[in-house]
This record gives C-alpha cells, sequence and structure tokens, in this order.
C-alpha cells in the first residue's frame, strides 16, 4: 500500500485534521505508519487480523478504566473498528521503545506483566474470539506440538531433528501439568518494542497479540525475545526472573511450568517458522537448545 493511497483511505474514512505528514515506522510490522496532523499524531496499521482488533477494542476500554495507560483505536465515520481496507487508526502514546532492554528496564517489564496479566482477567472474553486462520495459530497448540507435528522428514540436520523430539518429550511429560493449570487471556508477543517507557518505568504496553495461555506463558515470550534472542547484560536476573514476577520465591511447581512453558515458547517458534516456509532457523535452534539444557 503506498502514502498517497493509505491518506486517501484515512481522509475518507476519518473525521481529524488535515493530514501533514505520513510515514512508516522504525519498529513494528511493515504496515505500520505514523500519521502527523497539525495538533494530534496517530499510528495507522494495515491489520490482517479483525479479531485481533476487536478483541483489543475491548480490552482498551476496560484497561483504560482499571487505570492502564492504552491507545485507543479511532472509530471510522461508519462507527467501526476497521476501514474495508482493514485499516485501524489508533491514538499516539508518548513514550519510549528500545531495541534491547537494560537491566532496569527488564525488571520493572516483568513486574508489569504481573500486574497487565492481573488486569486482563477483568475483560470478557471467550476463547472462541481467537480464530485460526493461519499456521501460527495452529502450531501454538500444545496438543499440536506434541502429537502432529511432524518433523522427522523434514531436510534438518540429526542434531535438530533430536533436538525437536527431545523438546517435544518434555512437552508431553509435562502436557498433564500444563493441562490442568488455569488459563487466561495474555499478550503473547512481549518483544523489547512493544513496551513503551517513561524513565525506565513502563508506560504501556502496545501491540497486542492475543492468546489463551496461562499467565506464566506472557512471561516466557518476554524471556524468549529478552534473554535468548537479544542476550542482556545479567544472566542472573533471568533466572530470578519468576522471583520477580511473583514478588517471592517460586514454588518447585512453579519453576517446573515456566521451564516447561520455555520449552514450547522455542519449539512454537521454530515449528511455525517452518510450516511457514522459513528457512532461516540456526538461531532458533540455538535458542531451543539453550532452553532445553536449562529444563
Amino acid at each position: 500500500m503506498t502514502l498517497d493511497s493509505l491518506k486517501e483511505i484515512i481522509t475518507r474514512n476519518y473525521e481529524i485534521e488535515p493530514i501533514i505528514n505520513i510515514e512508516k515506522t522504525s519498529t513494528g510490522s511493515g504496515n505500520t505508519f505514523y500519521v502527523d496532523t497539525k495538533s494530534e499524531k496517530y499510528i495507522i496499521k494495515v491489520n490482517d487480523r479483525p479479531d485481533f482488533v476487536r478483541l483489543y477494542g475491548k480490552i482498551e476500554s476496560v484497561l483504560t478504566e482499571l487505570g492502564y495507560t492504552q491507545s485507543r483505536i479511532i472509530k471510522t465515520n461508519r462507527n467501526e473498528l476497521l476501514t474495508s481496507e482493514s485499516a485501524v487508526l489508533y491514538t499516539f502514546l508518548h513514550g519510549e521503545s528500545h531495541k534491547n532492554l537494560n537491566i532496569t528496564q527488564v525488571e520493572n517489564a516483568i513486574k508489569y506483566i504481573k500486574h497487565f496479566n492481573s488486569a486482563l482477567l477483568n475483560v470478557p472474553f471467550d476463547p472462541q474470539e481467537i480464530k485460526e486462520l493461519n499456521i501460527w495459530d495452529k502450531v501454538k497448540s500444545l496438543d499440536f506440538l506434541i502429537n502432529y507435528f511432524e518433523y522427522k522428514h523434514l531436510p534438518l540436520e540429526e542434531s535438530k531433528i533430536l533436538l525437536l523430539t527431545k523438546a517435544i518429550q518434555i512437552l508431553s511429560d509435562n502436557m498433564s501439568l500444563l493441562s490442568k493449570i488455569p488459563k487466561q487471556l495474555i499478550h503473547s508477543d512481549l518483544g523489547p518494542d512493544n513496551f513503551l517507557f517513561q524513565n525506565d518505568n513502563v508506560y504501556s504496553i502496545i501491540d497486542f497479540t492475543p492468546e489463551y495461555e496461562n499467565e506464566i506463558y506472557s512471561l516466557c515470550q518476554f524471556c524468549y525475545w529478552n534473554h535468548f534472542w537479544i542476550s542482556i547484560e545479567n544472566e542472573q536476573l533471568i533466572s530470578d526472573c519468576l522471583k520477580i514476577y511473583y514478588q517471592r520465591n517460586a514454588s518447585k511447581t512453579e519453576k517446573k511450568i515456566f521451564n516447561a512453558f520455555m520449552v514450547k515458547a522455542a519449539l512454537f517458534r521454530i515449528a511455525g517458522a517452518i510450516m511457514a516456509g522459513n528457512k532461516n532457523l540456526d538461531n532458533r535452534f540455538n535458542i531451543l537448545n539453550r532452553v532445553i539444557m536449562n529444563v
């Protein structure tokens, strides 16, 4: 989509001041843009997940009422959340995003995730609101990863096949435990650029990616992106992440759940990439190996 066509979509669908400038954001997906007017700034995204957008509309309302700063969806002239071209216009939040988080930011982010997860329990939610529309939706299922992920025929090195087998065995051994613990609505893609900071304190979490899973899985996804994908300065801080999250020492069972979910998070990133046709998987396999070594 060109900038001119995007400007035409905004002008046709929204009652906002004349647009001064549109430019692509430096972070986020390739379909995310800044929109500047004389007195206001917005974010517009071309979104292929109307189910995510509709769910976020509920989340934003509830979390804002609870005191959380959330970007608000600007409704169209027809009082809809998306345009016919699947564009969504959001209010702009003035915070700082980072490609790498420092130690203080990591610790504050983990504490914020805990409170954020508690707040999400207040959102009226039915798991069926999250649709299965693509490969990534399919592979996030624990049952799929254990029973239906066909990998042994893939043109992979034997060491990688053995690593996948070991990961699946760990999940299978823990399936009963993971299936019994409570599930809830979570944000499942907590990379560093999905946090906005002010003076190292979390101001807001953005780009909500919904999933129905135990709260600890959101913490594991955070650790995947902020420790294993991008190594941070202090190894000990991540090993203490459960203590930071719970603000107490974690129990043996809580540690077992965390370790199993870390394997799921790492395996999910490989299985999804394989089924989507991505062949650059070395770093993902290295992460899976490191995760398994810590289990």
